[in-house]
């Protein structure tokens, strides 16, 4: 308890003299783990205030309550899941619209922000959005299509389309009786392997989608075929995009 009473009293004897002074006070030069303060006058009042403009002018001094709490703005928190109110306060995640979506850093490494789109999506990379996937920066929209052929030889699945490459997202084949079939573009050059459906119940080869793709055709112009081994009836269906 004595201990305790001259510590109080030190603090107050230091305290006092400060304010009969009106000058700086340091009590961290008496107690290294107290904050810097002083003394703030100029209004006629003596309050302990924290620095935080110019200590020899006292401009932009913030009050420090009796407390000691520092007042700072004070945005409203949103609830989860509350509606979003036209006005409502917080700090705004910083992103750049760029409807050509463009390196904004000058190389890797370095910070970047966000980009989002004319509506305000955000730009990932080779990931799905609705109907729309990236593809090398750009946007395609996902269009889908029927596999329903017969005979041995090849048959197309999508046709060409100018200036368009086309790139095969997914697809589900199931054949009727066992045969190979391998992807090829108009001309009869291949761009899968071969895949063996053989008769024991493997008559079929799912490949689910993925935003990357699996294959596409070389070049542009040129359509999408499935060739067979046998002349067996295959069915099934398609997702792909035209890329440039």
């Amino acid at each position: 308890m004595r201990h305790l009473i001259l510590l109080l009293a030190s603090i107050f004897i230091v305290a006092g003299v400060a304010f009969a002074g009106d000058s700086n006070m340091k009590l961290s030069d008496v107690y290294p783990d107290a904050i810097d303060s002083r003394t703030e006058g100029t209004n006629g009042e003596h309050r302990q205030v924290v620095v935080i403009g110019d200590d020899s002018t006292n401009t932009s001094v913030a009050n420090v309550d009796s407390t000691g709490a520092l007042s700072v703005v004070d945005y409203d928190a949103v609830a989860e899941d509350a509606a979003h109110v036209s006005g409502d306060e917080g700090v705004l995640a910083i992103a750049v619209r760029n409807d050509n979506l463009a390196a904004l850093a000058g190389t890797d490494g370095d910070n970047a922000p966000l980009q989002v789109d004319a509506v305000g999506g955000l730009f990932t990379s080779s990931k799905a959005r609705g109907d729309v996937v990236a593809d090398n920066d750009d946007e395609a929209t996902v269009k889908f299509a029927t596999i329903a052929t017969d005979g041995a030889d090849a048959d197309d699945v999508v046709a060409a389309v100018a200036s368009k490459k086309i790139k095969v997202l997914g697809y589900v084949v199931y054949c009727s009786a066992a045969t190979d079939i391998t992807w090829e573009d108009g001309d009869g050059t291949d761009i899968s392997g071969t895949i063996n459906l053989v008769a024991n119940g493997n008559l079929g080869v799912v490949a689910p989608v993925n935003p990357i793709g699996y294959f596409e055709t070389p070049v542009a112009n040129k359509s999408l075929a499935l060739l067979k081994s046998g002349a067996v009836d295959c069915d099934g269906h398609l997702t792909y995009i035209e890329v440039d």
